[in-house]
């Protein structure tokens, strides 16, 4: 592939674009009857360009699925490009079934051609727009973003004369691409940590009583002695050290991810998509346990943490804070993770 594209289905798509527009209109110029005297030359290039719509679409959105499988991304974009796929596919299979129809050469199946060809022509609209924000509102499938600096700048007008100050100056302009949602792991370091091994810190509380100030523990682990410790550990070295397999097989097959204001609903649904973007990111990252407060009721623990990420991705440094609680429930003997919710800031 070539290094600036992450994959050919941009390339291929803007032919298809342009194939099912040349084939609307000039269905729309048969069906109005404009220009009669060229019409046969209308039919004979809306022939050959059927041809190239079809052959464009079919690369269009071959390109397109292994896109939808292999590019990194979160999960509001997650939608987004599921809601791309589902319209592309729509309108492919419409414009793939006209031709069909207008192969039969039949009067009746020629009418439903030229009508779906002409629907066609608006769904790749919507298509198209919406793949553009896939691009321009979310950043997927973009390596990096020019970073605004200097003082502005003006434009010169024909008689000499340039914008104000106060026309309008760029330099304050926020472009950063939307990053992906940054998730809580454990450095392997830090995996062994017992009770007694528990971080505290102190601050001073101001003591209204007497007048003086007192000590306050604060405690910043709890819970590092138990199994659940241990599955939690496994699962974000796993995630850190690109192990799917280990990763998946911590998971409930019905387990929940909240994040970004969006679900995952299985551990199926995470291990096709989101967990090979989270493996990529944290493989690149510098991650310092905070905190983590682990309570076991039974066959039933929760888990709480805070983590420092550090380090660079995608072009970007990264210095954030992040969340993550856990639910793990115990069957046969062995913990699974069944409800996980991540955040940052």
């Amino acid at each position: 592939m070539i290094e600036i594209l992450p994959n050919w289905h941009p390339i291929f798509v803007h032919f298809s674009i342009v194939g099912v527009y040349l084939v609307g209109v000039l269905q729309l110029c048969l069906a109005l009857r404009l220009h009669v005297k060229y019409q046969p030359t209308f039919v004979t290039v809306q022939k050959w360009s059927i041809g190239f719509a079809t052959l464009s679409i079919i690369a269009t959105l071959t390109t397109g699925l292994l896109a939808y499988y292999s590019v990194n991304h979160d999960t509001p974009s997650h939608l987004a490009m599921t809601n791309h796929r589902n319209l592309a596919l729509l309108t492919g299979s419409l414009f793939l079934l006209c031709v069909i129809l207008y192969v039969l050469k039949k009067e009746t199946t020629t009418r439903l051609a030229g009508i779906g060809f002409i629907v066609a022509m608006v769904l790749v609209t919507v298509t198209a727009y919406k793949g553009g924000e896939l691009v321009y509102r979310y950043g997927i499938g973009v390596l990096s973003m020019p970073e605004v600096t200097g003082d502005g700048h003006n434009h010169d007008h024909a008689d000499g004369q340039e914008h104000g100050t106060d026309s309008h100056d760029i330099s304050t302009v926020d472009i950063s691409a939307p990053e992906k949602v940054v998730r809580d792991t454990v450095q392997s370091s830090e995996k062994n940590f017992s009770a007694e091994d528990s971080i505290s810190k102190k601050h001073s509380e101001h003591d209204n009583s007497d007048g003086h100030h007192k000590e306050q523990t604060l405690i910043m682990f709890s819970g590092q002695d138990t199994q659940v410790a241990q599955t939690i550990t496994k699962f974000h070295d796993a995630l850190q050290n690109g192990q799917a397999q280990i990763a998946r097989s911590l998971l409930a097959d019905n387990v929940l991810i909240f994040e970004g204001g969006g679900v995952e609903r299985s551990a199926k649904q995470y291990a096709s998509h989101h967990m090979v973007s989270d493996m990529a990111f944290l493989q690149t990252m510098e991650v310092k346990l905070l905190e983590q407060h682990i309570q076991v009721y039974g066959d039933t623990a929760t888990a709480m943490s805070r983590s420092q990420f550090t380090g660079r991705y995608k072009d970007k440094d990264i210095n954030v804070q992040s969340m993550e609680t856990l639910i793990l429930h115990k069957k046969q003997d062995e913990w699974k993770i069944v409800n996980i919710h991540w955040s940052n800031k």
